[in-house]
């Protein structure tokens, strides 16, 4: 992306969130957990396309090559600034991942957020799907083996150039990889997924 675009994308993205972008936006309006409205995110699964998750539903653990576990994530959203494509762009939001047991602790290795826009889905539906692919949510390893058939809340916070922070939890439970015994038929949309 050439600098002149960037700057004119940048100037648009300042323009929509002074004139009316979706929640109208700012610290004041921040509710008790600091989360500004304005825009709508889901957390799904899926490597290479966005896969819904129903509340309760199971969602295998991936055990990865270097010995780790973790848990494929995607996002899709609406009416927020989407960025671009290119990852790291100052225009992009952020988008963070994380896991947290049924007690509320979070076992997640909390990664930093993602930094790489949204592209739309394709189907016109009014959704937009992280550009990224899946996301690898890694879990401590210690909790793995407790960890298998007990509700875990998968949750997503997208916070995007306008101030807007959106955020989506499912309550999930955690399946087994595959590659294990007694694990189910594999994740869904199976295939390597990008880095964390």
């Amino acid at each position: 992306m050439t600098r002149k675009l960037r700057k004119a994308t940048g100037f648009t993205l300042a323009l929509l969130a002074g004139a009316g972008c979706p929640g109208g936006g700012g610290a004041d309006d921040a509710g008790p957990d600091g989360v500004v409205p304005g825009g709508t995110v889901e957390i799904g699964t899926g490597t290479t396309r966005f896969v819904a998750i129903t509340p309760e539903q199971t969602v295998e653990m991936v055990r990865g090559p270097q010995g780790g576990h973790h848990f494929v994530v995607h996002a899709r959203a609406k009416d927020i600034a989407y960025g671009v494509a290119e990852p790291g762009l100052p225009e992009n939001p952020t988008t963070r991942f994380s896991a947290y047991r049924a007690d509320g602790r979070q076992i997640d290795l909390m990664f930093p957020a993602w930094h790489g826009g949204y592209v739309a889905s394709g189907t016109f539906d009014g959704w937009w799907v992280l550009a990224s692919q899946g996301r690898i949510l890694q879990v401590e390893e210690s909790e793995i083996p407790a960890l298998y058939g007990t509700r875990v809340q998968l949750s997503v916070l997208v916070t995007d150039v306008a101030g807007h922070r959106v955020l989506d939890s499912r309550q999930v439970i955690a399946g087994r990889p595959f590659d294990e015994p007694d694990g189910d038929a594999g994740p869904p949309d199976a295939g390597p997924p990008d880095g964390p």
